[in-house]
């Protein structure tokens, strides 16, 4: 009996474990269905048993686990993928779950439809067994969770749009969790996992929390080495992207990429991300971008970029401000005969790019016409001012794309539609175009930004603040407010320069500039002060107010990484603005004849710069030392006589100790009269010349005195220069005359000078200058620099006494009666003439 009731039990065990391999049978056979039918495979098993599939198709072992996690992985879509996670949830662990989520974000990066055919009811559930589970998970499931994650929310490209608000509100609080759970694995994540995770924060367009990145910085830095290219590009994109400063972690990534052929591994796209993430960081890395640029070209002339990417690299280029010609005349090779493939908005990039990076090539801008000139339709108001102010950078000449620009803003489109910032790069790119074809444009764009300007201005006021804390938490309301009042301040510098730049009145719209600047140069970098202060000098538009708070505002920041054109063009404008700021000039020098920062200024600017000084009176020796050293050694490759001759009358007008012989003596003297040998010059230059000759005699440096031949044409040109007295000159010279005096009107002095008047009085011969407002520094009784130099080399080389006779004295006497008037100027020329030759 217990023999017969053993065999029963085998037999009824036996019998179970048939049932059990029967029923994994049929459950593998109807899965392996359900990959080519997906989520209608699992409707046929309902159907087929009656009833919901259960999880005990797959019992709990090892090697069924497995093959689940395997099925998920082979998913052919999104809707299968969701239908196995309804059914077998329940035996889902933090490795299942890492599998559905990288399914589906590799099925919906794919298949960008397959966003759109996921029930937001099932994702909610996935969401949510995720968000119970993520505590205990391991950090690869983790970063997986994340990737696939971000996949379904990241943005996907037209014609499907972005994803449903429905999967967006049920991935809303994952990420916080995932974010808590990286937080506490970070460290035990490879190198990979970590790319991964950024990405995944970084696409998803979420907030990431700063803890997060600082320790995934730190971890990535111990990590470099082990980094992919991939990795390495996905790194600094993310980091650049989320503008999280992470420096140690750049200059990681740079140590790692300029490694031996280490960039030989990266795609054109992973150098593009990689450039990218440093242009967007703002870290400098020359030799990261001197390797970058060498590999670039190289893998632009193997594979097949895409406009994108080609657009990204010139950007981070020209951004950056590293100059690479053979990669961007690698990139116009690429994109020459592509054009077709650009969008409206690569279009207008890349033209940005190069012009920004000062690569004129002539073949891709010309390509680049003919291809934007008949599809002006397609790109938006940013654009189109984009590419125009991109052609006149480089100064090139398109006029048919010029012309059909100025045709569809004009003739199709309002003004009122553009942002002050397109309207101010418009007028920048019509600026510089000769003649006045496109004056009307240009005077409507100053009419719509003047009016533009008030309405901020009126919008301002309505806010009623009261302190400038306020003033910039209005300003910021005012931006986010509407966009038609978002100004900043490269748009009213490039404004102000486009109207200075091409020598068109628009006084409203300066004036509305210089209020609305005024309140706002915090805001403004250095460069920008410099481009507003000279496009109002240039325009010859009077501004006191904003020329104090400019000087203001350049002496409250440090000058160390100014550009040195921007620092001469500061000089410059006050100089010709002739507006006192003797702390201004003070940093200015300062900056300029620090460090050796010499060898950055080109030689035009080193003439500039002295110029401005000279001109303002500011006599710096350290600064003058500084110029006379780094001009000496280019003598042979300046080009121009005017910068010369600028050089050389700066150093005369402020009488440098150091003397003529700074400048280089007789190598400076040959030098000059090569140029007058080679090229037309400017009359104003060889006054220059003569005026420096003679402070040479006045100095005794005979070695520095020009040549006799150069000197006698100098000096000529000097001689020619004449004006028409002035009616203050001819009351003067009528009242000698009523003395019995024979004045010598317009006569010329033994070292060249013009003089207003020469007379003969008891028994000398005196040098009478009548000195009107523009002898006179603006606003002051202080001689310009020009006039101080006159007086000055009249009084030491020439045989007459000198009087000068002001207008504000002269004018003086005027309010007087007839009859007073006539005796008081009597009295007045009598008293000057005394005092120069007492009797």
């Amino acid at each position: 009996l217990a023999t017969c009731a053993c065999s029963v039990r085998c037999a009824r065990f036996q019998h179970m474990r048939h049932s059990a391999t029967l029923a994994q049978a049929a459950s593998t056979i109807l899965l392996q269905a359900s990959e080519c039918t997906g989520a209608a495979a699992s409707s046929a098993h309902c159907r087929l048993t009656h009833t919901r599939p259960t999880s005990s198709a797959f019992p709990a072992t090892p090697e069924s686990t497995k093959q689940l996690t395997s099925r998920i992985s082979r998913a052919k879509s999104a809707a299968y993928v969701l239908e196995m996670h309804e059914t077998h949830g329940s035996q889902y662990d933090t490795v299942h779950l890492a599998a559905t989520w990288s399914a589906l974000g590799r099925l919906c990066r794919t298949h960008v439809e397959e966003r759109h055919a996921i029930r937001p009811r099932q994702l909610r559930r996935l969401c949510e067994q995720t968000r119970a589970q993520l505590p205990s998970a391991h950090a690869r499931a983790i970063a997986s969770i994340a990737h696939g994650a971000a996949s379904l929310r990241a943005v996907s490209p037209a014609p499907f749009g972005a994803p449903p608000r429905s999967m967006d509100s049920a991935l809303g609080g994952l990420f916080d969790v995932i974010s808590r759970a990286a937080h506490a694995r970070v460290t035990e994540m490879s190198a990979q996992e970590l790319s991964m995770l950024l990405w995944a924060f970084v696409s998803s367009s979420r907030t990431v929390d700063l803890m997060l990145l600082d320790a995934v910085a730190a971890s990535g830095e111990r990590r470099v080495r082990e980094l992919e290219p991939q990795a390495l590009a996905y790194f600094a994109w993310a980091y650049g992207t989320t503008g999280h400063s992470s420096p140690r972690l750049f200059d990681a990534i740079a140590r790692e990429c300029v490694r031996a052929e280490r960039m030989h591994g990266f795609c054109v796209q992973s150098l593009a991300r990689l450039a990218w993430g440093f242009c967007r960081a703002d870290h400098l890395a020359p030799a990261l971008f001197d390797a970058l640029g060498e590999a670039a070209c190289a893998a632009l002339t193997l594979q097949r970029s895409r406009p994108q990417e080609l657009v990204t690299l010139a950007t981070a280029f020209a951004d950056m401000g590293h100059s690479d010609p053979s990669l961007f005349a690698a990139i116009a090779e690429a994109a020459h005969g592509r054009l077709r493939e650009f969008n409206a908005l690569d279009l207008s990039s890349i033209a940005r790019a190069f012009a920004r990076a000062m690569h004129p090539s002539v073949a891709l801008f010309n390509a680049i016409s003919d291809e934007a000139k008949d599809r002006l339709h397609e790109f938006d108001d940013t654009a189109i001012a984009r590419i125009a102010r991109a052609f006149a950078v480089v100064e090139h000449e398109s006029h048919p794309l010029i012309d059909a620009i100025a045709n569809e803003v004009l003739g199709r489109r309002r003004l009122r539609s553009f942002t002050p910032q397109a309207l101010s790069a418009l007028a920048g790119g019509f600026a510089w175009m000769p003649g006045a074809a496109h004056q009307p444009l240009l005077e409507a764009i100053a009419a719509e930004l003047t009016e533009r300007l008030h309405e901020r201005a009126k919008a301002r006021a309505a806010c009623g603040r009261t302190a400038t804390l306020d003033a910039e938490a209005d300003d910021s309301a005012l931006d986010m407010r509407s966009r038609s009042m978002r100004v900043t301040s490269q748009t009213l510098a490039l404004s102000a320069w486009a109207y200075a730049r091409k020598g068109c009145a628009a006084p409203r719209l300066f004036e509305t500039i210089a209020s609305e600047a005024s309140t706002t140069l915090q805001k403004f970098s250095t460069q920008g002060l410099s481009t507003l202060a000279w496009s109002f000098a240039t325009a010859r538009h009077p501004a006191p107010g904003l020329f104090d708070a400019v000087a203001h505002a350049a002496c409250m920041r440090p000058l160390r990484r100014t550009d040195p054109q921007a620092l001469v063009n500061l000089a410059w404008a006050f100089a010709t603005a002739q507006h006192p700021a003797q702390q201004l000039f003070r940093a200015i020098a300062s900056e300029a004849s620090s460090d050796n920062r010499m060898h950055a200024f080109a030689e035009q600017g080193l003439s500039s710069l002295a110029w401005a000084f000279a001109t303002a009176g500011h006599a710096d020796h350290v600064l003058f030392d500084a110029i006379a050293c780094a001009i000496q050694p280019r003598l042979d490759t300046i080009s121009e006589l005017q910068t010369l001759s600028m050089t050389a009358w700066s150093f005369a007008v402020l009488d440098i100790p150091a003397g003529p012989a700074s400048l280089g003596g007789c190598h400076f003297t040959r030098r000059c009269v090569e140029l007058v040998d080679t090229a037309p010059v400017a009359q104003e230059a060889l006054v220059q010349l003569h005026q420096f000759n003679l402070w040479c005699i006045e100095r005794g440096c005979v070695e520095a005195v020009l040549p006799t031949a150069l000197a006698i044409r100098c000096r000529d040109a000097m001689v020619s220069q004449s004006a028409e007295p002035s009616s203050l000159q001819q009351q003067v010279s009528d009242t000698l005359r009523s003395l019995g005096c024979l004045p010598h009107d317009e006569a010329t002095s033994c070292s060249g000078y013009p003089i207003d008047m020469l007379v003969h009085w008891r028994g000398a011969d005196v040098a009478i200058e009548v000195d009107g407002p523009s002898h006179f520094v603006r606003g002051s009784q202080q001689p310009t620099s020009a006039a101080a130099l006159k007086r000055r080399q009249l009084e030491s080389l020439g045989s007459s006494r000198l009087v000068s006779v002001p207008y504000w004295e002269w004018c003086q006497l005027g309010r007087k009666e007839r009859s007073e008037q006539v005796r008081a100027q009597q009295e007045y020329v009598l008293a000057k003439l005394e005092g120069c030759v007492p009797g």
